[in-house]
């Protein structure tokens, strides 16, 4: 019986950025897409310094700032998408590449105007007196994706774990929304963070996008397509590369067995 420790080894769970930069490598990452983890999109935000808050109420208002953000993530696609529908470019903004630890505190001491990031460097970075300027909940897709090695997709054996394996996740999802208290009583242990903060953005998050494991679809395809042509127009691509190339579709009609809550 093939163990869950020797299947994780060789698959993995997380956002759409990292496939389109491992494709580039010398084996072409030797992975692919192979299923969609719908999820929140709420605690992905350009927030403003609270030395600034007062000066910038609009994403145009950032012309000739300092903005920090996270790059080739989520929140430099994001920062991207605004900034362009704010009819600036990102040559409008003096933007500086950061950590999320690193941007949590030039963002605090006001080092930066805004900041461009996700999770607790925006949460703790409003609790400091920042201010949110836009959120990206509507400008991200909520797609995180599972993905599997070559040689696990073609096996029959790997192949059929990780699809229960899935499903199971997919059941704990469930399970986690009926039980939020001890779901956040367990987390809590794993973050040194509160079970009641964590409680809290659990609950937000389901309430606005219920996680569980879906099947790749056009629209899942079209997003990442959108962002690799975002990379390429900011110049961390040399070249556009073909989203649908990212994916194997070999779990589809399991996945879409699955009960949907």
């Amino acid at each position: 019986m093939l163990s869950v420790s020797a299947l994780l080894v060789t698959t993995g769970c997380g956002s759409q950025i990292p496939p389109i930069f491992a494709s580039l490598a010398n084996n072409g990452g030797n992975f692919k897409i192979i299923a969609i983890r719908k999820g929140t999109t709420l605690n992905q935000e350009l927030i403003v310094s609270p030395q600034a808050k007062e000066n910038i109420k609009t994403v145009a208002d950032l012309k000739g700032k300092k903005v920090g953000y996270v790059k080739n993530t989520t929140a430099q696609y994001f920062l991207y998408k605004m900034l362009s529908e704010a009819g600036l470019k990102w040559t409008d903004i003096d933007a500086l590449p950061m950590s999320t630890s690193d941007g949590l505190s030039a963002i605090t001491t006001g080092d930066i105007d805004a900041l461009a990031s996700y999770d607790n460097a925006v949460i703790i970075g409003k609790e400091k007196g920042g201010a949110l300027l836009r959120s990206a909940e509507d400008i991200l897709s909520g797609d995180y994706y599972w993905y599997a090695t070559l040689d696990t997709i073609k096996d029959p054996a790997k192949h059929a774990a990780l699809v229960d394996y899935m499903e199971r996740i997919n059941e704990a999802n469930e399970w986690a929304r009926n039980h939020p208290r001890e779901w956040a009583e367990y987390a809590s242990k794993e973050s040194n963070q509160s079970p009641d903060d964590i409680q809290k953005r659990f609950e937000a998050g389901e309430a606005q996008r219920k996680g569980r494991i879906a099947p790749i679809d056009d629209a899942t395809i079209a997003s990442e397509q959108d962002i690799i042509d975002s990379f390429v127009d900011l110049g961390a691509l040399k070249s556009k590369i073909e989203a649908v190339t990212l994916f194997d579709k070999s779990f589809v009609d399991e996945i879409a067995k699955f009960k949907v809550y």
